[in-house]
């Protein structure tokens, strides 16, 4: 079962149309560092599309991320640890979710009680579970219209770049080992991201890493409009 950290197919794209995209080095500890600008690519985003300020739709990104701040090296998870695999199906099970075309081709057979919405740029793609959406403004639109109470986001790489500025809760899993290379988280910066929990695991015989389960909630006067 993945946990949805490959790439999405935002590039489904022709080269020339795409933007180049920096991702930050993920950070969560050291409060003195400043804020990352990344771009998102356009793509992505209705520009006549703008969330309330005051009442931002929730929209939770769900993610297991390494110390030096990658989700993959690039296919499938990088780590077995059941206790995290037994928290991401709680947490997402009944949920509205957002997910990129490759991730959600990756995770085909897990999606049950779901919700699925496939973020992908090709009008003719028709996932066979969920609904295909053109932009991220467009699944918020359809998971409030439905009544759901949240939309959670689970990859990849530029799904979770997309959604970073709009997100209010974030609930990370932090591995303690360390990839090198791969598909980046965005950075969370504490000076617009609150820690409200953490709960630590040591390895063992069926965890080969240690890791802690975190959430984040977005702090006061730092909104999640577009």
């Amino acid at each position: 079962m993945s946990r949805g950290m490959i790439d999405d197919g935002l590039n489904e794209l022709p080269a020339s149309k795409r933007t180049s995209q920096r991702l930050p080095t993920f950070q969560v500890l050291d409060h003195q560092e400043s804020a990352i600008d990344y771009q998102l690519p356009p793509i992505i985003h209705h520009p006549s599309s703008i969330i309330p300020p005051l009442t931002p739709f929730p929209v939770t990104l769900i993610a297991a991320v390494s110390d030096d701040g990658f989700i993959s090296r690039g296919q499938g998870v990088p780590w077995d640890l059941p206790d995290d695999r037994a928290h991401f199906r709680e947490r997402t099970l009944g949920r509205w979710l957002l997910v990129g075309r490759r991730t959600y081709e990756e995770m085909i057979g897990w999606f049950h009680n779901h919700q699925p919405l496939v973020l992908s740029t090709d009008a003719g793609f028709a996932p066979a579970i969920g609904t295909r959406v053109a932009t991220v403004e467009a699944a918020i639109q359809i998971a409030s219209d439905a009544g759901a109470g949240e939309l959670m986001v689970l990859g990849g790489g530029q799904v979770f770049a997309a959604t970073m500025p709009l997100a209010t809760r974030l609930d990370l899993t932090l591995v303690h080992t360390r990839l090198g290379t791969g598909i980046p988280f965005p950075a969370v910066d504490p000076g617009v991201w609150r820690q409200v929990q953490s709960r630590p695991r040591e390895a063992d015989a069926a965890h080969r890493f240690s890791f802690t389960f975190t959430e984040w909630e977005r702090a006061p006067g730092h909104g999640s409009e577009a």
